[in-house]
């Protein structure tokens, strides 16, 4: 238990900054410093696009490291320095900026923060999967790292405004929503030192010396061979179109909550869905352990989704209604989040099958890069649809922009969760066709 907090415990860290960037940072950009919601939607995915290349290098650098200290930790120790710079910058942007210059500031920031998190997260990601070979412990380990995660994301909902209450700050003062970012970003920062830090001084690894060549030459054939391995492809592919949808929440819900619901209470909207989500963990793990990955996860995310459609008959004044509904739609919230990791870690397995290589970077680079990337189209094209339907900072919106909203905010995630239910039906890996695969893996490695 002790080793997978500690492997855990990164994810506690990299919550508390990455997720304001995706719910408060926004609006704090275009309502307060000034930039147009349509760049900050450009500027996420710009930074979506450089990931494109930096994932899946970073992945494959990471599975030819030759440090002593293994293949993934020095990626960890070092690089969550620079995240923690490029957080600083983006949560404190500079007062009295011109609007061309505080753009070009929050570019740089932004990129910047992209590809320090790239440097953290897929060599941390990737360790996981070569820390155990059993097909239910992996539930547990990457249960337990979202669940940490999930307990970062409620730390990050209400940190703000935690900040803001211990120091009387207004949230309609420019001057002091400038104020509780920088404060709260000079805690967050120094908890994802501590946490990188902690997890690469507890946690061994497995693989500790490089598989595989140990040049850059034929990179992109080994990413197609990822691709054709079959379970990874239909797990991808059914992660990503839910990724596309589910991102979307996350960014949308202070203007849905501001603008359709007239409330202010978006740390305890989230602090129900993430709360209610890790209490729920270990109730789908012993499923996980009876009925299988699959069929769990197909029922995480029936619940997830069936409640959350009904937020879209929600208007203004019905705070109980949205914030049951939001409850209930936490109940899989987590596991839809946790079991495809697992999963991900038991397709990793049949490709050592194939190739006899240990290339959790290469695979941890491509799920990072589709992840990203899909989450980046959902914000992009919802921060282009608001602003195409008319969306004005600060005002009461028109009609047509609050039914986009309410599209953009409940409509594209369920039809988004629904269509990947469907592919993900095609994955063949249950827990027999796992189980014959271990042996055959056992075997060859004896050997």
């Amino acid at each position: 238990m002790r080793e997978r907090l500690l492997y855990g415990a990164p994810s506690f860290g990299l919550a508390l900054l990455f997720v304001p960037i995706l719910v408060y940072l926004p609006r704090f950009y275009s309502d307060v410093v000034g930039i147009p919601v349509s760049w900050i939607g450009l500027a996420f995915v710009g930074g979506r696009v450089l990931d494109a290349v930096s994932d899946p290098v970073v992945g494959m650098l990471s599975d030819r490291g030759q440090s002593p200290k293994g293949r993934r930790r020095p990626w960890i120790a070092w690089g969550c320095l620079p995240l923690a710079l490029f957080s600083a910058m983006i949560y404190v942007p500079p007062p009295g900026l011109t609007p061309a210059s505080v753009m070009g500031w929050a570019a740089v920031a932004i990129v910047g923060w992209f590809l320090a998190f790239t440097a953290v997260n897929v060599p941390y990601r990737a360790l996981g999967p070569e820390l155990t070979d059993d097909y239910d412990e992996r539930t547990t380990l990457f249960s337990i790292r979202e669940g940490l995660l999930v307990v970062g994301t409620l730390f990050a909902a209400v940190g703000p405004g935690v900040v803001g209450f211990a120091l009387g700050l207004q949230d309609d003062d420019p001057a002091d929503e400038r104020t509780r970012y920088m404060v709260y970003v000079a805690v967050a920062a120094p908890v994802l030192l501590a946490t990188c830090w902690a997890c690469t001084r507890g946690v061994s690894e497995r693989f500790a010396v490089a598989s595989g060549p140990d040049h850059i030459s034929g990179s992109w054939a080994q990413v197609r061979q990822a691709l054709n391995n079959r379970p990874f492809a239909v797990l991808l592919t059914a992660f990503v179109v839910i990724a596309i949808g589910s991102g979307i929440p996350a960014v949308l819900i202070t203007y849905f909550v501001t603008y359709v619901l007239h409330s202010d209470a978006v740390p305890i909207y989230l602090l129900a869905y993430f709360g209610v989500g890790l209490a729920c963990v270990p109730v789908w793990i012993r499923i996980s352990r009876t009925k299988g990955k699959k069929p769990t996860w197909l029922a995480a995310m029936t619940v997830n989704a069936g409640f959350f459609a009904g937020v879209a008959f929600v208007g203004e004044g019905q705070e109980l209604a949205y914030g049951l509904l939001v409850a209930g739609s936490g109940i899989g919230g987590v596991a839809v989040l946790a079991l495809p990791y697992s999963m991900q870690a038991d397709v990793i397995d049949h490709d050592e099958l194939i190739t006899g290589q240990r290339r959790e970077g290469l695979y941890g680079g491509l799920w990072s890069i589709a992840e990203k990337t899909a989450a980046a189209m959902g914000v992009g094209v919802s921060m282009f649809a608001l602003e195409l339907a008319g969306y004005v900072p600060n005002v009461e919106q028109t009609p047509f922009v609050i039914d986009v909203l309410r599209g953009l905010y409940v409509g594209v995630p369920v039809v988004c969760t629904a269509a990947g239910f469907f592919v993900a039906l095609r994955y063949p890996l249950d827990r027999e066709a796992y189980a014959e695969l271990a042996d055959k893996l056992a075997a060859r490695r004896a050997q």
